[in-house]
């Protein structure tokens, strides 16, 4: 039985970890190395991960200072023996037989640099499917491509989450630090590297989506760092990828869009004139570039809340 190395960085979740350490522990694949990154937390999150290393030996926890998801994950490859590599954040968590779903796929497909499985976002740890039927598909590299960037539309698989790895692949992918949505760049390499996938179209890992922590949480200037993750993966397209410089362009331009989005919901400091700044520089972008946004396929509604922000924004 091949071991999977399972990576979860920690910081101050002492209020979801039992339930998503819990779901990595019972998984029916028992051949797991659980290496859980404590980047610096603050609260009782080590005190809760060492009373389940106490009794589990699969368990390894490394402790570090705080320097975010990036650096943890990049020290769990390190540090991973496994032949293959899942990820999984601590909020979230997955069914139990996950691990076993995923690695029955991978392991006879030699090709196949990784295997994902769908996802969905919850506001509560106590969803249940009522069925796992599925039928898994296989994806070349274009058409991975073509939904890492949304050609056609559908979810946004940008979480290297949810996703079973190959370790020979994944070490080969740095995940940059000290970034938002760091994700996005792993994702373009990894997909680089890969030859094909295949993709399970059922909800085996679930977001856990703190809808109050969401809502109350205004925009900030970290959030500006999608667009810099956006033009260091249209550089690389550019470099090495010519035919997807414009599906890169499209979705840096959708990129303002989003964040554009964000400071309207969420709201920002009006006092400070930095954000006002911002916005005006967001709205000009999506402004200067609506033609190709709104030729994106979108639901309608986003459409039309694209039209709101630049008439009445």
């Amino acid at each position: 039985m091949d071991k999977v190395s399972i990576i979860m960085p920690v910081y101050n979740a002492e209020l979801y970890i039992k339930h998503s350490l819990s779901s990595v522990v019972n998984q029916t694949y028992s051949n797991l190395e659980i290496i859980i990154v404590n980047d610096g937390s603050t609260d009782n999150t080590l005190h809760k991960i060492s009373k389940y290393s106490s009794v589990d030996t699969r368990i390894q926890i490394i402790s570090t200072k705080n320097k975010g998801a990036s650096h943890a994950r990049n020290i769990g490859v390190r540090e991973s023996t496994g032949k293959y590599v899942f990820f999984i954040d601590s909020d979230d968590y997955i069914e139990a037989d996950t691990i076993e779903l995923l690695h029955n796929q991978i392991v006879n497909n030699k090709d196949v640099g990784f295997v994902e499985c769908d996802f969905d976002y919850v506001s509560n740890h106590n969803i249940k499917l009522d069925s796992k039927n599925y039928n898994p598909i296989i994806f070349s590299k274009d058409e991975l491509f073509n939904r890492f960037f949304r050609v056609n539309g559908g979810k946004n698989i940008h979480s290297i989450c949810a996703k079973l790895i190959r370790r020979e692949l994944i070490t080969n992918v740095k995940f940059l630090e000290g970034k938002m949505n760091e994700d996005v760049l792993a994702l373009y390499d990894l997909i680089n590297l890969t030859n094909q996938s295949i993709y399970i179209n059922c909800s085996l890992y679930h977001y856990f989506q703190n809808r109050e922590g969401v809502t109350n949480k205004k925009f900030n200037i970290k959030q500006l760092d999608l667009l810099y993750i956006w033009q260091l993966v249209l550089n690389k397209t550019k470099e090495s990828n010519v035919k997807y410089v414009s599906c890169a362009e499209s979705n840096l331009n959708r990129s303002y869009f989003t964040l554009l989005a964000k400071m309207k919901v969420n709201g920002f400091d009006n006092k400070n004139i930095e954000m006002q700044k911002i916005k005006k520089f967001l709205k000009n972008k999506v402004k200067d570039n609506f033609f190709s946004i709104i030729k994106l396929k979108m639901g309608i509604k986003r459409k039309i809340a694209l039209i709101y922000l630049l008439i009445f924004y």
